[in-house]
């Protein structure tokens, strides 16, 4: 058997230095926002707005499903008929998705909603469930008054009693 060896070379000795501690660069208005620091870059945590942080309120657009599923159909007969079948099979599975979200009963989620808030460990959830209930009615009144249909106006308010849940607890 034939063993290669190789030569190791000695012990690493470290250049000899001035002992001076590198001074602090002053950074400019974007230092930081790179990700990264080069060496002997200091590195100190971005000072942010608190303007950036936010939250935009969100545009709610509804959503008309019935015209939903009949664009669906469409892509998914065009897709049938042109061979991408794959493609027909996921527009199929969206078009069962759209289906299942159109025929959701509100009042049972809302329902779960409650009897989630109140086996969670949330300080004053009482107080907080009943302003929930109070705010899932006000709001379907008010859909309703507007001339919007039932079902409709069950989604507006699930929907904002939810958000109002997420607020509370973020």
């Amino acid at each position: 058997m034939k063993k290669i060896a190789y030569n190791n070379a000695g012990p690493y000795k470290m250049p000899k230095t001035t002992q001076e501690i590198p001074s602090v660069t002053v950074s400019d208005n974007d230092s930081g926002a790179r990700g990264y620091a080069a060496l002997g870059e200091q590195a100190s945590p971005v000072e942010y707005d608190d303007d950036i942080f936010m939250k935009k309120k969100r545009v709610k657009v509804p959503v008309d499903y019935s015209r939903l599923k009949k664009l669906l159909v469409g892509l998914a007969d065009g897709l049938d008929h042109s061979g991408d079948h794959k493609s027909a099979s996921f527009a199929d599975f969206l078009i069962k998705k759209v289906a299942k979200q159109n025929a959701l009963d509100y009042e049972f989620l809302l329902k779960e909603l409650v009897v989630k808030v109140s086996e969670s460990d949330l300080t004053n959830k009482n107080q907080f469930i009943i302003s929930l209930i109070k705010a899932y009615n006000l709001e379907l009144l008010n859909r309703v008054k507007s001339g919007a249909s039932t079902q409709d106006s069950h989604m507006e308010a699930y929907q904002a009693a939810s958000e109002r849940v997420q607020n509370y607890v973020v």
